[in-house]
């Protein structure tokens, strides 16, 4: 048993040496919205080395660990962390919270050592992509039955339920939801013809909009581009900026079959079609462009029209002391569908005998006057709708993506969604690319996939 062990440890440290952690769009805790292959890898290990433990009320004094990631420019968010810690151990006298914080990169690592080498934390930051990894090894103790209601009965959106949740059971405290929606430049708008205050509605009125928005020089070298598609950086986040169009056009990359398992959806005729519609905006449209590769950037050198990006885009603008006047626009619609993806970071409960504590100080860490407290002080997005009748919420841009909640969808809980999207970001390259073509791309990246699903 012990030689056992101290494989996994090794097993465990070899992971972590070997691949990045967590990857995260600004590697800070709030927006996380990308998640990298180690995850899969690392997965491995925590199933492996990890036995359930019995959920039991704890007795008598209660420790419980938390671990968070580090938020050192969060002056006020940490403030009301510590305030939430104070006031909940001065009502509960019997419980201790022991804080821990470590840099976001690091903790998925350190947390599937910790669960290897019997150390894990009674509380830890995840996210929605790391549920089944954990919740299939019996980590997770789920939220107990009569809170599970309270919760509910509190106005949380409906939406984010299977992002949360396990075997319908929720696993997950949510505290930081993000959704993609269109940014555009108003004034590119003005120069060309276009109305600001009018966005396109439609990924059809979105074409005609770019065409008009994209500039050529004499040579014919794009200046600036219509609509931003994202083909560089993190694979997973490639794939994430194209799943508005396709699920709005009624694709999907994969979905569970009559026999209740996972398949590759790749090669069904929506799926295609949207593949085939992407590509033309480069070669068919010709509003976006291969010398345009990172639209975060191209966004704010104002050389791109208008791109899906989450809401921490407003205060990066904001912060970098930036002329450009935006507006906010809903994901467009196909066929009268829209569709958009949510990014939901939360806190697990370890399934050891201090889970109902736990579960218990969440509830009150995050009831709907320290959610609000919460978002205030990150400008987040709230996940109960009631929260958004406070005043802080009156600003239209945030509640531009409030509205987008509704028609958001959290990705697939399948255990190994980041090796399926590294496989499908290299389907992307092919195809826009021109090293294959649509068809054959998904084709060979649906075989792939259906290997590795069916193990």
């Amino acid at each position: 048993m012990k030689k056992t062990l101290m494989l996994l440890i090794v097993v465990a440290l070899f992971v972590s040496m070997v691949f990045v952690g967590i990857s995260c769009k600004k590697e800070t805790e709030v927006g996380a919205s990308e998640t990298t292959a180690t995850e899969t890898t690392v997965a491995a290990t925590t199933v492996a080395a990890t036995t359930a433990a019995a959920t039991t009320v704890a007795a008598g004094p209660v420790n419980l660990k938390w671990w968070r990631a580090e938020s050192e420019g969060e002056v006020e968010f940490n403030k009301v962390i510590d305030d939430i810690i104070l006031k909940y151990e001065q009502e509960n006298q019997n419980v201790k919270i022991e804080l821990q914080l470590f840099p976001y990169e690091d903790l998925w690592d350190k947390l599937v050592l910790s669960l290897a080498t019997d150390t894990a934390p009674d509380i830890f930051l995840m996210n929605d992509e790391q549920i089944a990894y954990l919740a299939e090894a019996n980590n997770l103790a789920p939220m107990p039955v009569d809170m599970e209601d309270r919760f509910w009965k509190s106005g949380v959106f409906e939406s984010l339920k299977p992002g949360i949740s396990f075997d319908d059971r929720v696993v997950m405290m949510p505290y930081s939801l993000e959704t993609d929606i269109i940014f555009y430049n108003k004034d590119m708008f003005i120069s060309a013809g276009l109305d600001p205050n009018k966005p396109p509605e439609t990924w059809q009125d979105l074409v005609d909009y770019g065409k008009k928005l994209t500039k050529k020089d004499e040579s014919g070298k794009f200046i600036q581009t219509g609509y931003g598609l994202r083909f560089a950086g993190n694979p997973p986040g490639i794939v994430q900026k194209f799943l508005p169009i396709l699920w709005s056009m009624g694709g999907d990359i994969m979905g569970i079959g009559e026999d209740g398992k996972y398949k590759s959806l790749l090669t069904t005729e929506a799926t295609v079609n949207a593949f085939q519609f992407y590509l033309d905006f480069i070669y068919n449209y010709q509003i976006s462009s291969l010398d345009f590769p990172s639209p975060d950037e191209q966004f704010a050198q104002k050389l791109t029209a208008m791109y899906p990006r989450e809401p921490w885009v407003i205060a990066e603008l904001q912060n970098t002391g930036s002329d450009i006047d935006y507006g906010l626009a809903d994901i467009p619609t196909w066929n009268g569908n829209r569709s958009t993806i949510m990014y939901l970071l939360g806190h697990g409960v370890l399934n050891n005998p201090n889970s109902n504590e736990a579960w218990k100080f969440m509830e009150y860490a995050l009831n709907p006057e320290n959610e609000l407290a919460l978002n205030k002080s990150i400008s987040g997005l709230a996940f109960r709708e009631p929260t958004y009748e406070d005043a802080f919420y009156s600003d239209p841009n945030i509640l531009k993506f409030k509205d987008s909640i509704k028609y958001a969808r959290v990705q697939w809980q399948q255990k190994n969604v980041p090796e399926i999207l590294d496989i499908v970001a290299k389907a992307i390259e092919k195809i826009l690319y021109k090293q294959m073509n649509v068809k054959d791309a998904l084709t060979e990246a649906e075989n792939q996939i259906n290997s590795i699903l069916s193990k």
